[in-house]
C-alpha cells in the first residue's frame, strides 16, 4: 500500500514539474517543438500594453506584458500575443523580443486567456536566440514557403520568455512576414551600478554577523 502510494505521488510531481516546464534557450540556439502550458501561467502582473501594428501589407494588435514569474524571489516573464487583422493581406510567420543578450533564457507558449492576452489559436513551431539577444518564436510550416500559419482574423498563441532578470525597462518587439513592424514592448534591464552596491553590502552585512555568531559561539564552547 505504501509503494502505491509513493508512485501516486511521485506521477503527481511530474505531472506537475512537466506542466510547467520550459525550453532553455542560449545563443545561437533553436528549440523544437516548444513546451505548451496547459493552463494560464502564474505569476504577479508588472506592466503590460496592447499596441496596433501597421504595415503595407498586414495589420493587426500586439498584445505584449511582463510578470514577475512564479518561482522564489524576482525572475521576470517577458509575454507576446499578436493577432492579425482580418483585412491583411498577408499571414504572419515570426514574432521577436528583443535584448535579451545578458540574461538566461528560457521560452514556452500556452493558447489560455489571461489577462490581455486572448485565447490563441495557432502556436510557434520553434523559437531561436541570436547572438544579439533576439528571441524570435517561428509560426512557420516545415517545408513551406516564406509565408506563416497566422492567416488572417486568427490569434497566436501567447510566447513567454522566462528570464533571470530582476529589473525591465522600455524596448521593442516585432512582428515579421513579408515586411515587418514593431511596437513598443518590454525588455530586461541590468541593475544599476548603485543597486548592485547594496546588494554586495548586504551580503558583505550578512557575512560579518555569521561570522561574529560563530566567534562568539566558539568562545562559549
Amino acid at each position: 500500500m505504501k509503494m502505491k502510494l509513493k508512485m501516486g505521488a511521485l506521477a503527481v510531481a511530474l505531472a506537475l514539474s512537466g506542466a510547467a516546464n520550459a525550453n532553455s534557450l542560449g545563443l545561437t540556439q533553436t528549440v523544437s517543438p516548444l513546451d505548451v502550458l496547459a493552463s494560464a501561467p502564474a505569476g504577479t502582473l508588472l506592466a503590460q500594453l496592447v499596441e496596433t501594428v501597421t504595415t503595407p501589407t498586414f495589420t493587426g494588435t500586439l498584445r505584449t506584458a511582463v510578470y514577475d514569474g512564479p518561482e522564489a524571489g524576482t525572475n521576470l516573464d517577458f509575454y507576446y500575443q499578436f493577432s492579425n487583422s482580418a483585412n491583411s493581406a498577408n499571414s504572419v510567420g515570426r514574432v521577436t523580443g528583443y535584448n535579451f543578450d545578458s540574461f538566461t533564457t528560457n521560452v514556452f507558449q500556452t493558447a489560455q486567456a489571461f489577462g490581455v492576452f486572448l485565447a490563441g489559436a495557432i502556436p510557434a513551431d520553434s523559437a531561436d536566440r541570436d547572438t544579439t539577444g533576439v528571441i524570435g518564436f517561428n509560426m512557420l510550416p516545415q517545408g513551406a514557403d516564406s509565408h506563416g500559419k497566422l492567416m488572417p482574423g486568427l490569434t497566436s498563441d501567447t510566447f513567454i520568455i522566462r528570464t533571470n532578470a530582476t529589473q525591465y525597462t522600455s524596448g521593442w518587439a516585432g512582428v515579421i512576414d513579408g515586411t515587418a513592424g514593431s511596437a513598443i514592448a518590454f525588455q530586461p534591464a541590468v541593475p544599476e551600478p548603485s543597486t548592485n552596491a547594496l546588494i554586495l553590502a548586504g551580503l558583505g552585512l550578512m557575512g560579518f554577523i555569521a561570522r561574529r555568531r560563530t566567534r562568539r559561539d566558539n568562545k562559549a564552547a
